[in-house]
């Protein structure tokens, strides 16, 4: 049997879990080596979604990755929008977060939802006609 990169991958994914002692790391190393997790996550991700595109089945999806079948549809319209976006897709094969969120600020700017409390501005009181004018000063 041929092995491929993917399996490569993972069986250096399963020595690095084993290995794995949280509890003999420093901060700074476990935040580096979550990154690097991450970064594992995300080119998986990326598999994922462009094998899903190709099967085009949510069931057969949702089985395999154990996910719901919400989840498993929502993989395949990834999946299907990577393709037809090269730029999105080169900086997904790569997992590079820096091209990921370069690739984002090209989209409109959402709005941000106003949370009670926690405008930027000062509040200003409401004067009534009636109320005097402040001294100047």
């Amino acid at each position: 049997m041929e092995f491929s990169p993917v399996d490569d991958a993972i069986e250096l994914l399963e020595k690095a879990n084993s290995g794995l002692a949280p509890e003999l790391l420093t901060r700074d190393a476990a935040r580096r080596l979550l990154d690097d997790y991450t970064r594992a996550r995300r080119l998986a991700d990326f598999g994922i979604a462009q094998l899903a595109r190709k099967l085009d089945d949510p069931g057969e999806i949702a089985r395999t990755t154990g996910t719901s079948m919400g989840k498993a549809k929502e993989t395949v319209t990834t999946g299907k929008m990577l393709g037809e976006s090269h730029d999105l897709s080169a900086a997904l094969k790569a997992a590079r977060s820096r091209s990921i969120r370069r690739l984002g600020s090209r989209s409109p700017r959402r709005r941000r939802r106003a949370r009670p409390g926690t405008s930027s501005r000062s509040p200003r009181r409401a004067r009534s006609p009636s109320s005097p004018t402040p001294p100047a000063g």
